[in-house]
């Protein structure tokens, strides 16, 4: 248990990597200490000569000293896209005469800039006992599960999935096509940003896949099945990806109200939490439990200068 991410700090050419057991969840909000106390802050963490793997990692952080970009991830406070942009705008502040931007492909992004190989090396699982036969005799709900921006022939359509995730249905590669035409026009009026994840888009014109999903292993897969199409995932949000498809999401965004009370809660979360009043109520129920010493690992920003 935890919530893991790793930092790595390029400087002189050479690499470091710092590993974190509890403030994936805090990035955001680190970021904030600017570029000169976020570095102090990290390189108080444990060093490592390896990227924590997936699924464990829940951030990354890139910071090229020599170059001044700051590159970087994370699962828990920008996954909105108004919010992003917005936190984007106020980091580059903080962090004056670097360039700031956010790895949308999480990982993909970051092997890149580091120039290895990482998420080849990953083990994973895409395997769902849903079946196509369950994916045409869904049956319409109040609720939907997907939101399918659908291209064909030059016209936009929004359809949904009803009960299935993207992942469960998207590995039927082109079979969905024919299923997809069939499907009512799903009104997307009503779906703000606030309230949708899960959202991809299918382009027929341009053979263009564009998911709002990112995990090792999956646009490689989603490569060997939908042969001759461009894939691309990431964590683009659901703005994000109604943009891509030309959709007009004036009246779906988040509000600046709604958008600064967002900023506001990440720059101010709870950071009372305490690993080792954790483990002490864990050893109440389990006196047999074990701790790796990383566990209690808990380095925060009022402990620099």
């Amino acid at each position: 248990m935890g919530q893991r991410g790793n930092y790595v700090i390029k400087s002189n050419e050479k690499t470091e990597i710092y590993y974190t057991h509890w403030r994936a969840i805090n990035v955001a909000d680190d970021l904030m200490l600017g570029s000169e106390k976020f570095i102090k802050f990290i390189q108080g963490f444990e060093k490592r000569t390896y990227l924590t793997s997936e699924p464990w990692i829940e951030s990354c952080v890139h910071v090229d000293m020599d170059a001044k970009e700051l590159l970087f991830w994370e699962g828990d406070d920008l996954t909105l896209t108004s919010v992003r942009r917005r936190y984007l705008e106020l980091l580059s502040q903080r962090w004056n005469g670097w360039n700031v931007n956010y790895a949308t492909q999480e990982m993909y992004d970051i092997e890149e800039k580091m120039q290895i190989n990482y998420t080849i090396e990953q083990e994973y699982d895409y395997e769902y006992d849903v079946t196509i036969e369950d994916f045409i005799n869904e049956e319409v709900d109040e609720y939907e599960t997907c939101i399918i921006i659908y291209i064909k022939d030059g016209k936009t359509y929004v359809k949904c999935s009803y009960d299935y995730d993207m992942e469960e249905f998207i590995f039927f590669g082109e079979q969905i096509l024919p299923i997809l035409d069939k499907r009512q026009t799903f009104n997307i009026s009503k779906h703000l940003e606030k309230d949708v994840n899960n959202v991809m888009m299918i382009d027929c014109d341009q053979k263009k896949l564009t998911i709002n999903y990112v995990h090792s292993g999956f646009k490689e897969k989603l490569a060997n099945i939908w042969k001759g199409w461009t894939i691309n995932v990431g964590n683009y949000g659901y703005i994000g990806i109604l943009e891509k498809g030309g959709i007009d999401t004036s009246n779906l965004k988040m509000t600046p109200e709604e958008i600064e009370k967002q900023i506001l809660e990440i720059l101010h979360k709870d950071d009372s939490f305490d690993p080792k009043i954790f483990a002490e109520d864990i050893l109440k129920k389990d006196n047999t439990a074990q701790f790796h010493p990383s566990f209690f690992q808990n380095n925060k920003p009022s402990q620099i200068d």
